[in-house]
């Protein structure tokens, strides 16, 4: 008697386990306008804990801060830097400015033949695609 139960709990269990998962995280499509930037930072820029490189609600000094700004961003590629600001994209796809100073193409040292490409996630997130040519 136990080994008849025992199998039809496995089928069930497997059955369940299989559709409780979520769907993974995947990129929906491209971001027309935009392409990856990183931060250009002296090794004292990067050493200063206190004034980390921030994205700012306008484009000028002294606008609300938004948060700090990451190592590879989406920055609009179609429009020209307003009072030495570029429009840059959170990860949850709000928009903000990044000093343009602050940042250059991107470029990965460790593999100069990487491409970025900033994406749009399933999940509603800014992500980024990295491929070769």
């Amino acid at each position: 008697m136990k080994r008849t139960l025992y199998f039809p709990l496995l089928v069930v269990a497997a059955f369940t386990s299989s559709h409780a998962m979520a769907a993974a995280r995947h990129v929906v499509k491209t971001l027309p306008g935009y392409s990856c930037a990183m931060l250009n930072l002296t090794h004292e820029q990067e050493m200063d804990f206190n004034h980390p490189p921030m994205l700012y609600s306008e484009p000028r000094d002294g606008a609300q801060t938004m948060g700090g700004a990451a190592e590879v961003l989406a920055v609009k590629s179609d429009t020209a830097p307003v009072n030495g600001y570029i429009s840059a994209l959170q990860m949850n796809m709000k928009s903000g400015w990044v000093k343009q100073a602050l940042i250059k193409p991107y470029a990965a040292a460790a593999d100069p033949t990487a491409r970025c490409e900033p994406v749009l996630m399933s999940d509603g997130t800014q992500g980024f695609s990295y491929h070769h040519d």
